[in-house]
């Protein structure tokens, strides 16, 4: 009951977040170069499978729990197993690129990739901010869909942002844990 309970709050968090004016923004067309070269290179890997290649664009450890304040409040020790270090990308690398991801993600337009406003965000982007470089925005790719036309409210999300001054995925959740639980 407690995983439901989790998942519906999930759910309603991340529905308010992307609809929110203050939470987040659209990256405008042409806004930062870098960004869309970034996003229309992983658009392309993803499209032709192309997962050796993808590890490269991750900085690890990457966290592939999600958790909200409060209602979802996780231990340490939870946040630390969804932690996926480069030798465990091997085992679950089909877990993050599933059938969805390779559906929704290369036709995806880079309007979709939104800011994250961290400073109204709760300890989730936070903890993701500290792996960036100073003054670096974090972006997030979320897509939810629907599986033999069924409203069931499956999800993923992919979040970027600088490292070392490249774009980095640093973060990825989605409605099942890819790692721990």
């Amino acid at each position: 009951m407690r995983f439901w309970n989790r998942l519906l709050v999930l759910i309603w968090f991340v529905c308010i977040a992307i609809t929110s004016c203050g939470s987040s923004s659209h990256v405008a067309k042409g806004s930062d170069a870098e960004l869309a070269t970034f996003f229309h290179h992983l658009q392309d890997l993803v499209a032709n499978d192309e997962l050796d290649e993808i590890k490269n664009m991750i900085a690890f450890p990457l966290q592939t729990l999600y958790w909200i304040d409060g209602d979802d409040s996780i231990s340490m020790e939870e946040k630390q197993q969804g932690l996926m270090s480069e030798e465990d990308y091997e085992e679950y690398k089909n877990d993050l690129f599933y059938e969805p991801v390779w559906t929704y993600m290369p036709q995806a337009s880079e309007t979709e990739v939104r800011q994250i406003n961290v400073a109204s965000s709760g300890s989730y982007y936070k903890e993701l901010q500290q792996k960036l470089d100073v003054n670096s925005p974090i972006y997030e790719y979320y897509r939810q869909y629907t599986l033999d036309g069924k409203v069931d409210g499956d999800f993923f999300a992919f979040v970027f942002g600088k490292v070392n001054g490249q774009y980095k995925i640093v973060g990825y959740y989605s409605k099942w844990p890819v790692m721990g639980e």
